[in-house]
């Protein structure tokens, strides 16, 4: 893969561009945004505000993980087989099977 670097154009009329001629996004449209925050993070703001101007819908912008996060996650993930616990949790009443709510208790009684 190669190595992002820093390019500067004008992030503003090309997102405009993309928006409004090329994909002619409409008032209510709704759109999904996937995109790489290692390349070109300006580009993905400012197609995001275009198309909030044109009236469009931003369902959601995922983003993909670049391969560098990646590699702290795995070296962050815990053993298999180990837990953390917190003692916090062990005052929680326990949850019967099957209950698809959580009960509330008044915090005053």
């Amino acid at each position: 893969m190669p190595i992002p670097y820093d390019y500067q154009t004008d992030w503003s009329r090309m997102a405009k561009l993309i928006v409004h001629q090329a994909l002619e996004t409409q008032p209510g449209e709704r759109v999904l945004i996937h995109a790489d925050p290692t390349y070109f993070p300006a580009l993905t703001e400012q197609v995001r505000i275009e198309v909030n101007r044109a009236g469009a819908i931003e369902l959601a912008t995922a983003m993909l993980h670049p391969p560098g996060l990646e590699r702290v996650r795995r070296q962050l993930r815990r053993p298999q087989g180990r837990s953390h616990h917190d003692p916090r949790l062990a005052r929680l009443p326990a949850r019967k099977a099957g209950d698809d709510h959580h009960s509330h208790r008044d915090r005053d009684g």
